[in-house]
């Protein structure tokens, strides 16, 4: 916020919850009672602490009201693979891991975190579909230029940007990709939007009491 200015935001992402395809949980209401009847059944893998996701299964826990730990793992890769192989009963991570196993049967994606559902998994509700309106997360990536760069330059690279972002060849790679398209935005659009994430997710993260290293 101090030392970089947005240019625009490129692409959109949501997060997920996971079981493995052999799991007997079709729904999310189906493994929160499993995880509620038995506190090791709540067990969620994530890829990376510190981070949204990370604050997102806390959040998540806390609102499901189970007993389940936060299993960190380095990596969206490794814990896949201790999901598929039944080490963990669920993961959440970018639906951009999960696409192509939920999409061959190897997983099954119980829900996810957008507004809306995410483009590449229509058959996957949102966690406010599911019950649980206020868990709403999104992330995704943004271009920034130095604070100094000159408005008139950052003005340039914005109709840039977003002219590529219109280009029906980008949006069909990023689709496939796993991501929500965007049509780009002004900078001072993702200002506020960081604005709102920081004054949805600081409360949440104080309260965990984490410590980065």
């Amino acid at each position: 916020m101090k030392d970089f200015r947005p240019i625009t935001d490129v692409a959109a992402l949501q997060f997920g919850i996971a079981v493995a395809a052999n799991s007997p949980h079709k729904t999310l209401a189906q493994y929160l009672q499993a995880a509620r009847s038995q506190a090791s059944q709540g067990d969620i893998g994530i890829s990376l602490i510190g981070s949204l996701l990370h604050f997102l299964a806390m959040d998540f826990i806390a609102q499901s009201a189970t007993k389940g730990q936060i299993v960190p793992y380095k990596g969206g890769t490794p814990m896949l693979n201790d999901l598929l192989a039944g080490q963990i009963p669920a993961g959440m991570d970018a639906t951009t891991t999960f696409m192509e196993f939920h999409r061959a049967g190897k997983i099954r994606v119980l829900a996810v975190s957008g507004s809306r559902r995410a483009v590449s998994l229509p058959d996957v509700p949102t966690f406010a579909e599911s019950g649980f309106p206020d868990l709403v997360a999104t992330s995704g990536y943004v271009v920034y230029a130095r604070a100094d760069t000159p408005p008139a330059a950052i003005a340039q690279w914005n109709q840039a940007l977003r002219k590529v972002l219109a280009l029906e060849e980008v949006r069909t790679k990023l689709l496939h990709a796993g991501y929500d398209t965007v049509p780009g935005s002004e900078p001072a659009q993702v200002v506020a939007s960081t604005e709102r994430a920081a004054a949805r997710w600081l409360p949440v993260i104080r309260k965990s009491g984490f410590k980065g290293d």
